[in-house]
């Protein structure tokens, strides 16, 4: 199944515009449009490495 893309921002004024390209931006960079995707953990993966995997998800959440 192929992930869907956000078209291109189009408004009828400034205000909509930077609106719409707003969330467009953070749903680019929270589904890995814009940002590198975030790999999936192994099926070993330990308690460690699901807390750095949270983490780098509430960085990118935070824009940070």
């Amino acid at each position: 199944m192929s992930k869907q893309i956000i078209p291109e921002v189009r408004a009828t004024d400034a205000y909509d515009f930077l609106f719409k390209k707003a969330v467009k931006d953070n749903i680019d960079q929270l589904t890995g449009v814009t940002l590198p995707r975030l790999e999936p953990l192994t099926a070993t993966a330990t308690l460690a490495d699901v807390i750095m995997k949270v983490n780098e998800l509430v960085a990118r959440l935070n824009h940070k």
